[in-house]
């Protein structure tokens, strides 16, 4: 007999539903979908356990007839689709008919509707996929669909999920992203009987951002606007000194839907380039329209992932749409050219046939007054006798020693110095603090919220004296005297950023050193910063009594060097 088997019915069912459902913000995604082509004014999600124990979503849309209900948790059953067309012409947000069954296969699910065609609702309960009881109540207009106890039977599955913090996280996105889609549904979501967000029906994207964000934070988006044959796009991109590390905070939307798209998040990125360092992502919300026939959102079983027809064109017109908005809006001559570019940036990748080419521009560098000057002083770090000669572009200093030359990350430097002696005085509990003259609000998102309240000590022991003030503001009062020019919000933003991007695995110590690595980065010397000669006597020295002064505190390195034998070779003085 061969290898190769048919897996039971009961299998397959259940592989197809690890296709749609992950972890419980899958639950809610694909919910939340339903209740919208629904035409649901209001939406209230209700999650214990991180999702891991309920999901509710509760909508006041057309709700279903009972004989919908009945067939609802069939695999393939949708309302959505009828021929192979339909599919070319996509209007809604579920179409495969995957989701309710997928969810009933593995979870314990019931769902209570009513459609105003009938007098009375229905209520369907299922578990591992089947049906148990089917009941008609009393039930106002409208569907509401409980899902307890995910993956209950599947214990592999459900071991492999983070803790509740982590989930919820994941949900808050997911429910952020939707709102976001469509700002004239009202939605409500609570954890545990706790209400966590609020967002009411709004007449425009902005105001829906700003119930996420705060205006504080809306106030620096800067209206976009692009308009072709091809597509329409509108909505906001934020100002340079926005930018951060990750590329999370982009909000893309194609007809009314949250996608991802590498193409859309490249194009973006080279609309801002030379504008932001490289390793920076701009936060942008954008919202496209474009004809369903030229995209493919049937790639992935989630559908959150997006092909377009003609990828090259729209890359070009979303680029050069961003830039001409940063342009426009007058920021271009303070930010462009202000730092120099060392190489050609390969600023994108090229869509073709779903491959990506990588591409060259050429970036016309304007290096404006640099300072070079011989210094007569000379530089030693410790016992390696480095001969600081000069300060180069006001970034890097250049020296020489027995072996060869070297060039000094300025930046780097000053980075492992800060980390070392803030670690040095957590040790020994005597950190310096300065206590700020007006302490400054902070608003932040949900996510951001979670993760700076579940770290407020190990913040406090680093210097920061921070205490809740509402839902999601913060009052900072204190920060380490480390900290010159770096405003609060600014550094309270970029420390939930790092934590955020940890693993659920690490400990309390490893996140109290990514803290200290991110304090240090933004209280270093920067790039593009003039030294002193006595300056850079003092970084030296400093550098010379770290222990690891060849490194930063994020691994990359303070110093590179080129050996008297490589250059002779270089400029063939040797075989």
């Amino acid at each position: 007999m061969g290898k190769i088997r048919i897996p039971s019915q009961d299998t397959i069912k259940r592989i197809a539903a690890g296709e749609v459902i992950e972890r419980p913000s899958s639950v809610v995604k694909e919910l939340l979908e339903n209740s919208i082509d629904a035409g649901a004014k209001k939406i209230i999600i209700d999650i214990e356990e991180g999702g891991k124990k309920l999901v509710r979503v509760k909508d006041d849309g057309e709700g279903m007839t009972k004989d919908d209900a009945e067939i609802c948790l069939k695999r393939y059953s949708t309302s959505k689709i009828r021929e192979f067309g339909d599919l070319l012409e996509l209007h809604t947000l579920g179409f495969r008919g995957e989701a309710l069954p997928s969810i009933a296969a593995i979870s314990q699910i019931s769902i209570s509707t009513k459609s105003k065609e009938e007098p009375i609702g229905v209520l369907v309960e299922a578990e591992d996929g089947k049906i148990k009881k089917i009941t008609e109540q009393a039930s106002p207009e409208g569907t509401t669909v409980t899902v307890r106890n995910l993956f209950f039977h599947i214990p592999a599955r459900r071991k492999f999920l983070r803790n509740d913090s982590i989930e919820l996280r994941h949900i808050l996105n997911t429910v952020t992203r939707e709102a976001l889609a469509h700002p004239k549904i009202s939605f409500q979501l609570s954890h545990n009987g706790k209400l966590l967000i609020n967002s009411p029906s709004r007449d425009n994207n902005l105001d829906k951002i700003t119930d996420f964000w705060g205006k504080d934070f809306a106030r620096e988006l800067i209206p976009l606007n692009i308009k072709n044959d091809l597509f329409e796009a509108s909505g906001f991109i934020c100002k340079p000194f926005l930018a951060r590390r990750k590329a999370g905070l982009q909000y893309l939307f194609v007809n009314n839907r949250a996608v991802s798209s590498p193409l859309i998040a490249a194009a973006c990125k080279k609309g801002y380039q030379p504008v932001i360092p490289d390793e920076r992502q701009p936060q942008v919300f954008i919202f496209f329209n474009i004809d369903p026939k030229e995209t493919d959102i049937n790639v992935h079983p989630t559908k959150d992932i997006i092909k377009f027809q003609k990828e090259r064109e729209i890359f070009e017109l979303i680029s050069e749409g961003v830039r001409n908005c940063l342009k426009n809006a007058q920021l271009l001559p303070e930010v462009f050219f202000s730092k120099p570019s060392f190489k050609n940036i390969p600023y994108s990748k090229s869509f073709i046939n779903g491959k990506s080419i990588p591409e060259m521009q050429n970036i016309s560098l304007n290096y404006g007054k640099t300072s070079v000057k011989e210094k007569d002083t000379e530089y030693l770090l410790a016992s390696e006798k480095l001969n600081i000669k000069t300060q180069l572009n006001n970034t890097y200093l250049l020296g020489e020693d027995a072996e060869g030359i070297f060039l000094l990350d300025q930046h780097a430097a000053h980075e492992r110095i800060l980390y070392e002696k803030l670690k040095k005085e957590i040790g020994k509990s005597s950190v310096e603090v300065q206590n700020l003259l007006i302490p400054q609000t902070i608003e932040l998102n949900k996510n951001e919220t979670i993760i700076i309240t579940e770290n407020l000590e190990n913040l406090k022991k680093i210097g920061f004296k921070i205490e809740p003030f509402g839902q999601n503001t913060f009052i900072v009062h204190s920060l380490p005297t480390i900290i010159k020019k770096t405003s609060a919000s600014v550094i309270i933003l970029d420390i939930a950023e790092e934590l955020e991007n940890m693993e659920e695995k690490f400990s309390v110590e490893e996140r109290t050193e990514k803290i200290l690595a991110t304090v240090a980065c933004k209280a270093a010397i920067k790039a593009g910063d003039n030294l002193t000669g006595e300056e850079i006597n003092s970084l030296v020295k400093q550098l010379g009594q770290t222990d690891y002064h060849n490194w930063c505190p994020h691994g990359r390195p303070v110093m590179i060097r080129f050996t008297w034998n490589e250059i002779e070779k270089r400029f063939n003085r040797k075989e």
